[in-house]
This record gives structure tokens, C-alpha cells and sequence, in this order.
């Protein structure tokens, strides 16, 4: 089989008539290099999948950014913060943006003009304020904004625009669509999926189990785990919850309390996920190597006219655990 690939590979590229060979260069170059930036240059139509986003809501202003101003901070570990942000007049809510959305952030800084997505962990029905987990990092030129955004005083505004509405599939979140609700995530790439717990156990009508995964390096970094606490005390037939510490503090006490040490891995996905089925919503949250290593990065495919991002196929763990194609399980990457 291998030495009729090769004997194929080299006719194909080799004749002339049907790819010269400075097509043939120029197509390894380009290919090289999409793979790189997980670029992949294809016509629309070779992809085809449901929107990653949900029509613009009317309620909320499109396009631009607004002025949002904080009404107080608090500290959740020695060097995370939850920011709360008072809403703008025009918007009384986030409700119409769904679960797992994003906003996106913008200020110049010693001369670098920088912006940053943040997802809320404040309820999206919540009225008149929005709020953000945000880890503080040092300034750099072309990074985030955190050390900014840490440093906010009450009354301070920042200019604050909404993105459109996250779809799960074909379309956004709704109550009972899925029977399990898979959550991945490592560091703040938690923030979302605090958000998603808030909406499933503040809906009495909720039945969805959630099943949430997530990694930190020491117990420290285990942002927000009061609320978490809470939802496996109210709902402990439907909410499961599976923590990694890649250097906990202390390996012995922690793996005795059920916790995993090491990074998220297939073992714990093998013990922590339910079978795959179109019943299932697994999301996933994290760096770029997290995804890569968890089921792969989204892709960016480039047209004629623009470019646009695509969930892209499923590959890594999920795709050992049989989350892939066919398996019916929606998976988003956030």
C-alpha cells in the first residue's frame, strides 16, 4: 500500500500536463504554512458546516464598542480577580447573547492599541451588570489586557463590545436539548463554563447532567471552586466534577480527595466522560495547545472574499474516545 501511494504521488506531481512543477512548489509552500497557522486555503464548499455564530440579537448594539464602567472587583486567588461591570443603558442584560458568550475588550496601552475576548461568568439574564474573570499577566507589547483590567478602579470605565451569539452545533444553548453536558478547560479557560453552571442549576426546569473537567497547576488556581462546591452539594445526581493539578501542592492529600494528578489526560477523560451519543455536548475551552491536544484547533478557511474560522474536524483525545465523526456528539471549541 505504501509503494502505490508513492508510485501514485510521484506520476500525479510529476507530469507536466497536469501539475507544473512550479504549481506543485508553490502548493507545498502555501499548504506548509496554512498547516503551521492552522490556515486551511479551500472554496467555501468544501467545508461544510453550521454557522459557529448565531444571528446578531436586535436588543444589543452591533459592531462597536461601549463605554462600560466598573462598579467593584474582588480577588479569587492570589492573582485572579472577578471585575464587575455596570451595563450600558441600552443593554439591560446579556440575555439574547445565550450561554458561553464572548465581549470583546479594547484599550491602548503604552502606545499599543490591544483588545482581548473575555467570556462572562455572571448569568446572562443578570440586569445591569456583567461580570468577567480575569488572571493578571504583566504587561506585554501585542499580549492581553489583564494587568490593566486587575489595576481598574471603581468608576473607571472601558470601551467593551458584544460578539455575536455562540451556537452549540446548528444552533445556541437550550435547556434539556442535550442529556450530558461535557465541560473541558485548564486555567481560565474555565470562565465559560462557570457561566454554563450558573445557567443549568438556577433553571429549576434544567434536567442536563454536566460533567465538568478541568486542569490547574496547584490547588491555588482552582478559580471560582465555592461555586463549585455548591453545584455538586444542590445536584449531586447531575453535576460531576473532575479536578487535575499538574503540581498540587500536596500530591498525596489531593489525590486522596479524588482529585487527578497530572494534566487532563485519557485516562481521566476515559472515568470522566459519558459514551458518546447525539445526546451529548461536549465543549472545550483552553491555550491552543490544550485544543490541539484535546480535539484539535478550529480552523481558519480562507475564500476569495474573507476569512472565517470553523470548528474543524475532531482529532486528539476525543477522537481516541470516539467523540469524532459519526459519533453523533456535538462538540464546540471555544
Amino acid at each position: 500500500q505504501a509503494y502505490s501511494f508513492l508510485h501514485h504521488f510521484i506520476i500525479f506531481f510529476s507530469t507536466p500536463a497536469l501539475v507544473p512543477m512550479a504549481a506543485f512548489q508553490r502548493r507545498l509552500k502555501v499548504s506548509a504554512a496554512a498547516t503551521l497557522r492552522g490556515f486551511v486555503s479551500t472554496p467555501a464548499e468544501a467545508r461544510v458546516e453550521p454557522p459557529m455564530f448565531a444571528p446578531f440579537p436586535a436588543s444589543i448594539p452591533k459592531g462597536r464598542h461601549i463605554p462600560y464602567r466598573l462598579l467593584e472587583s474582588w480577588n479569587v486567588s492570589p492573582d485572579s480577580k472577578i471585575l464587575r461591570f455596570e451595563l450600558p443603558e441600552e443593554v439591560p442584560s446579556l440575555v439574547d447573547l445565550g450561554v458561553c458568550s464572548s465581549l470583546k475588550v479594547k484599550q491602548e496601552i503604552a502606545g499599543h492599541a490591544l483588545d482581548k475576548s473575555y467570556s462572562p461568568v455572571s448569568h446572562p439574564a443578570a440586569e445591569g451588570f456583567v461580570d468577567f474573570l480575569v488572571k493578571r499577566y504583566p504587561f506585554r507589547p501585542g499580549g492581553g489586557l489583564a494587568a490593566f483590567l486587575c489595576d481598574m478602579k471603581p468608576g473607571e470605565e472601558v470601551p467593551i463590545m458584544a460578539k455575536p451569539p455562540r451556537n452549540m452545533g446548528d444552533r445556541m444553548y437550550a435547556a434539556n436539548r442535550f442529556k450530558d453536558v461535557v465541560l473541558i478547560g485548564n486555567g481560565t479557560g474555565v470562565a465559560p463554563f462557570l457561566q454554563m453552571g450558573k445557567v443549568v442549576f438556577e433553571d429549576p426546569n434544567e434536567k442536563t447532567r454536566v460533567h465538568f473537567v478541568t486542569g490547574h497547576r496547584t490547588e491555588a488556581d482552582m478559580l471560582c471552586q465555592d461555586w463549585i462546591d455548591s453545584w455538586k452539594k444542590a445536584c449531586p445526581e447531575r453535576f460531576f466534577s473532575h479536578e487535575a493539578l499538574s503540581k498540587p501542592v500536596d500530591a498525596a492529600k489531593f489525590a486522596a480527595s479524588g482529585g487527578h494528578v497530572g494534566r487532563i489526560d485519557l485516562p481521566l477523560l476515559r472515568k470522566a466522560l459519558p459514551e458518546p451519543s447525539s445526546s451529548v455536548l461536549v465543549l472545550v475551552c483552553g491555550t491552543d495547545g490544550f485544543l490541539e491536544t484535546m480535539c484539535g484547533m478550529k480552523i481558519k478557511s480562507k475564500t476569495k472574499d474573507h476569512t472565517k474560522k470553523q470548528q474543524g474536524p475532531v482529532t486528539g483525545y476525543l477522537k481516541e474516545l470516539g467523540y469524532g465523526e459519526g459519533s453523533g456528539v456535538t462538540v464546540t471549541k471555544l
